[in-house]
Parts: C-alpha cells; structure tokens; sequence
C-alpha cells in the first residue's frame, strides 16, 4: 500500500471533509472504524461477555501509586474484591471526581509486594518472569485476599524454585498450605548443614527444638549405615551387606518428622 498526503492528492484534507472516511492503519490487518451517530439504528455494538472489561483504578496506600487494572480479574477470583468494588461504586458517587482522583486504596501492601504480585497474577502481560521472591510475596497477598485458585498455582510454581526449605516451611504454615509441608520438612532434616540461630528464630523455636530432634534421630540413623571405602557398597555398623539405604532413611525420616509434629501437621 502507498501512502500520499492530502496535500499530494490534492483531496481535501480528514480534518476538513464533511463526510467520515475509514483511514487504513495496516494494509489488511486493522482500520478505524466510523463512529456510530446516536441516532443510527442499522448498528448496535453489543459488549462481549468476557473481553469487554471494566478498568479500576488501584492505589497502595505507602507510596501512592496508582494502577489500572481489570477489575473483572480481581472480582473473578476473589470474594474480598467482589465486596470491597461494589462498595467502591456506591460510595464513588460524588460529581466532578476522576478515577484516578477517588481510587480504590489496598492497605498494608508495599508497592514492591503488589508489583510481584501482579507479575506473577498477569503474567502473560508482564515483560518478564517472575522470580521465587515475586512469588513468595504473591503467596502471601493472594492468600491475604482470598485467591484460592492462584495461591495454589502459585506454590506450585514456587516449589519447583530453587527456594530454600524454611522460606517453604514458613509460607506454607503461614497460607495454611500444610499438605505442602513435608518436602521442605524432609530438606530440613536430612541436609548436612545444621540450622542456624536465624533459622532458629524464622521457624519459632518450638518449631526448631522439634526440628533439631528430628535431625539427630536421622544422624544416628546413618551412622548405622555408611559405604565402605573400598568399594562404595552400603554396609551396616555389623559389617553385614546394607543394601539400598535411601528408601529406609526416608521411610524413617517421615517417621521421625509425624512423631515429632503430629500427623495432623502435614
């Protein structure tokens, strides 16, 4: 397609001509549309069901920043949206106010916090892919929120990352995600590293106590059972053929962890 100027043409410029003429955008692809006169009846745009979206204007309450997002995704996913829009709506009655001018203000969120979120929330929108903190911090917001669906897609997500086990254990506790529980546990116990005093205090020391007594119950575990030097072979302490120790390790870990923590814990 090639374009000329109306001053080439000689035709009388858009701005001025007294009938609408549809302006090519890409050759095949898209066009602007006439506008449709009030008066028309040949014409009537109905909205579509799902792609015809209401925007809302979001603001974080920390640093004032303003969103606008599609309010039928919050409103699809979680009961405290739902309640908190329509509310939004009566009370956004008064004349001469913007959006943007009376938004909707979440409270107790940082700005980086809901950023995460909503990489990981629109992720097909975003520009990049979330890390395992934009996830953590999209855990707690969508659990704070009521987002059932997403905070279980979400730890899914998360526990494919390469995340360490008490971030797990402590989101997991905190989302009341608790099936979710014994990989991490099992990390934590078996690993040769010991827990650290700041461990210590992310888990409750409660938590820890219980934790390190796990971990020693496996440590004399595995001293019952080591490979010998020589050929690599698992032998027990009475020098009999140990055979394949990883599944009776862990057979037992599991043990250790439910006596410790309950079977109600995971």
């Amino acid at each position: 397609m090639k374009w000329k100027s109306s001053a080439d043409s000689g035709a009388t410029p858009a701005c001025c001509a007294a009938s609408y003429t549809r302006t090519p955008l890409i050759e095949n692809i898209m066009e602007i549309a006439p506008p449709t006169p009030p008066t028309t009846t040949g014409l009537r745009r109905t909205p579509h069901e799902l792609y015809y979206l209401e925007f809302v204007v979001i603001s974080t309450k920390v640093q004032d920043t303003l969103y606008k997002l599609p309010r039928a995704y919050f409103e699809q996913n979680s009961e405290h949206f739902q309640t908190a829009f329509a509310q939004l709506k009566l009370n956004n009655s008064g004349p001469g106010l913007t959006p943007d001018e009376q938004p909707f203000i979440i409270l107790n969120v940082k700005r980086k916090d809901f950023d995460s979120f909503l990489k990981v929330f629109l992720s097909q929108l975003a520009n990049e892919l979330p890390n395992s903190d934009d996830l953590v911090s999209a855990m707690k917001l969508s659990h704070m929120w009521g987002m059932r669906r997403v905070r279980t897609n979400i730890i899914k997500e998360l526990w494919h990352h390469s995340v360490d086990p008490v971030t797990k254990i402590t989101l997991a506790i905190a989302t009341e995600m608790r099936e979710w529980l014994l990989q991490p546990c099992m990390e934590l116990a078996t690993r040769d590293e010991p827990l650290s005093v700041a461990e210590g205090e992310e888990l409750g020391w409660e938590f820890a106590v219980k934790m390190w007594g796990v971990r020693e119950r496996v440590l004399r575990k595995r001293k019952h059972h080591f490979n010998c030097p020589a050929c690599e072979v698992p032998v027990s302490c009475d020098g009999k053929d140990g055979g394949d120790d990883d599944d009776g390790l862990i057979d037992a870990t599991v043990g250790y962890l439910v006596h410790a923590f309950g079977e109600d814990f995971f």
